[in-house]
């Protein structure tokens, strides 16, 4: 059984591993577009009746090469299992986050979840769409930054539940943004032409490929691993305040490899 185990997780890692390689290998990728961080987190989730839950939760993520402390997250959030197929839950996230230059910069997330899922054996599987609204909740400047982002989350994920107490998964998951600031012009150090349009450029911003394990220690006692990838494409808009001068517009991609483990306690 522990090298049957064993020989999943490895083959899981090792995908994950490959498919990174493989978009590094194909992108132009600087030092400073590739980072690794952690994530830590735990959770308590309360059973106050047949398939509805309450969650309460804190994470704290590292920037990149450990550098310090890139953000502190505290959560609350409801979900309410409809049937054995469908699963609805909102959340709210207070974001205390930092940039480069250590400033706090906190943000108030609002999200709303519908998940599908399906069992055929010892194998799960499913499909969980998330609409959040991220509001920023300090001084931007606007015609770059969107002030309330609205983006749609999609991940579809596969479990094996066939062990006694660890359940190994890999997902992938799709995040798009719908309402970026969106501009007329194509910048050049000469050219003083620029046009602002709102809030209307919508793409896809970043994919996310992750394979892990649940390890079930008691009912109430559980602990998650999961290494991650992220790839992160954005536009970026650089204007001065009052929005009327471009000084610079670019599309910026980075690698991330995130470690998590997360502990949760159920009741």
């Amino acid at each position: 059984m522990m090298k049957t185990t064993e020989k999943i997780f490895r083959t899981a890692a090792a995908a994950v591993l490959a498919l990174s390689g493989l978009l590094l290998t194909n992108a132009k990728v600087s030092a400073q577009s590739v980072g690794f961080n952690t994530r830590t987190s735990a959770e308590i989730d309360w059973k106050i009746v047949k398939g509805l839950h309450l969650s309460a939760g804190y994470e704290l993520r590292t920037k990149n090469s450990l550098a310090g402390v890139e953000r502190h997250q505290a959560s609350v959030g409801i979900e309410y299992k409809v049937c054995n197929y469908f699963k609805v839950g909102g959340e709210y996230i207070f974001i205390g986050h930092f940039n480069s230059a250590n400033t706090f910069r906190p943000r108030h997330r609002f999200s709303l979840n519908l998940t599908g899922q399906y069992d055929t054996g010892n194998w799960k599987f499913s499909l969980r769409e998330k609409l959040q609204l991220t509001h920023y909740a300090y001084d931007l400047n606007e015609f770059q930054d969107v002030p309330n982002a609205l983006q749609l989350k999609s991940r579809f994920t596969v479990k094996y539940q066939g062990f006694r107490h660890i359940e190994p998964f890999v997902y992938v998951e799709l995040r798009n943004i719908f309402n970026a600031p969106k501009c007329s012009a194509t910048w050049s150090e000469t050219s003083a032409a620029y046009q602002f349009l709102g809030y209307s450029h919508a793409y896809l911003n970043r994919v996310r490929t992750a394979a892990g394990f649940d390890w079930n220690i008691t009912r109430a006692h559980s602990i998650e691993f999961t290494l991650m990838y992220n790839w992160v494409h954005s536009l970026e808009i650089d204007t001065n305040k009052e929005g009327t001068e471009l000084k610079s517009l670019y599309w910026k991609t980075k690698h991330e490899f995130p470690l998590c483990v997360g502990y949760k306690f159920s009741f």
